[in-house]
């Protein structure tokens, strides 16, 4: 904090999942709270999460730009669907999912597990979607600013 404050626009700070090691809501809550004083004090700021509640923010605050990285649809090699892989092309302004449960898939656990842990998701009646637009290879996603 101290470096952004002294060097201001000419600070350049880097968050890799801030607060994700905790409870998060708290989590979530503590990076929030950092990426805010950052921003007064003048910092540029770059930060990746999966939390929704950061990707909220950005998509309020003005001084914030959301992007994702792009997902290709491809089927899987043992008929069990469709996974989402990394093209590793980055889609400025839009917000993208988590993909836990594809990532879950592609390192084998077993489909009673993945059906259980869709069922457990908010909302979700076998619909592991949490609400973010894909940010697949049609280039969809919620729009920023920006």
């Amino acid at each position: 904090l101290d470096a952004a404050g002294a060097h201001g626009a000419s600070a350049l700070v880097l968050l890799d999942e801030p607060g994700a090691s905790t409870e998060p809501a708290e989590g979530a809550a503590v990076a929030q709270a950092l990426i805010e004083e950052l921003l007064a004090r003048g910092a540029r700021l770059v930060a990746t999460t999966h939390a929704s509640p950061l990707k909220l923010l950005a998509l309020r605050d003005t001084r914030l730009q959301v992007a994702a990285m792009q997902r290709r649809r491809v089927d899987r090699r043992n008929g069990a669907g469709a996974a989402a892989l990394p093209s590793y092309a980055i889609l400025v302004g839009a917000v993208g999912g988590s993909y836990a449960l594809d990532a879950a898939a592609r390192e084998g656990l077993p489909e009673a597990l993945l059906a259980r842990a869709r069922g457990l998701l908010p909302g979700a009646e076998g619909d592991a979607d949490d609400g973010d637009a894909d940010a697949d290879a049609a280039g969809g996603g919620r729009s920023g600013r920006g």
